[in-house]
């Protein structure tokens, strides 16, 4: 497939030759890919900091202010990693310390998923899923159908996590384009275990990729791919 950038056209007169850059099909495809990829784990990695975030101030009070009642207080941060997308990703894991025993309490966010090297996927694609039958701009704020808990089991952390990251998700997939110059837009399916995510991203004309939305369903389902750039036209991008 032979890519022609808009930038190289301008910059040339008539006689020249066109300049051409070379992809083929499976390069495009890794480019989407990679792209969702990156999105997802800035999403997951971000919801796994307000996690942690919550889980010390329970402990150890709002930061900055003076609480009598505490019985723990703030160690500053440790650098260590969590399992995600068949990788281990660096963080800074707050420490917090207890104020009776001066032992290191444990953060409990951080032990559920730090132990379970597929607990972090499986929490993104449970709410990459829900989302895809949401509306970006309305319906992910309140996730209503999963029950508000502070507990600190592996299932109660696994849904604040999912309420977390749809909240990250939804600054990306709900922004509008009014303003935004993207001459090129590419569909393509990623598959995620036993489903596909749709995704589009979009090429800008300083050559940024951004992943502007996500359905799941099939990339031969034409009425997802409506839906998709529906929601594209509603958001401003001129499709």
């Amino acid at each position: 497939m032979k890519v022609y950038h808009r930038e190289a056209i301008e910059s040339i007169s008539d006689n020249s030759h066109l300049p051409v850059q070379e992809l083929t099909l499976w390069d495009l495809h890794q480019a989407v890919k990679g792209r969702f990829s990156s999105f997802c784990m800035a999403v997951g990695i971000k919801s796994l900091l307000t996690l942690m975030d919550q889980d010390v101030e329970a402990m150890a009070g709002p930061k900055g202010k003076h609480d009598p009642n505490r019985t723990a207080y703030r160690h500053g941060f440790q650098n260590t990693t969590v399992p995600m997308g068949n990788q281990r990703l660096a963080i800074k894991r707050p420490r917090v310390r207890s104020i009776e025993t001066e032992g290191e309490l444990p953060i409990p966010s951080y032990e559920v998923f730090a132990s379970d090297d597929e607990l972090l996927d499986a929490a993104l694609n449970r709410m990459l899923h829900g989302l895809s039958t949401r509306d970006y701009r309305n319906g992910i704020e309140d996730y209503s159908d999963i029950a508000e808990t502070s507990g600190t089991s592996k299932s109660a952390i696994s849904q604040r996590f999912i309420k977390a990251s749809a909240k990250e998700a939804q600054k990306v997939l709900g922004r509008r384009f009014d303003k935004e110059v993207i001459p090129v837009l590419m569909i393509d399916g990623i598959v995620l275990g036993d489903y596909t995510a749709i995704v589009v991203m979009g090429i800008t004309k300083d050559g940024h990729k951004i992943i502007m939305g996500v359905r799941i369903g099939s990339t031969e389902n034409a009425q997802v791919c409506r839906d998709l750039l529906t929601d594209l036209v509603d958001r401003g991008a001129r499709v």
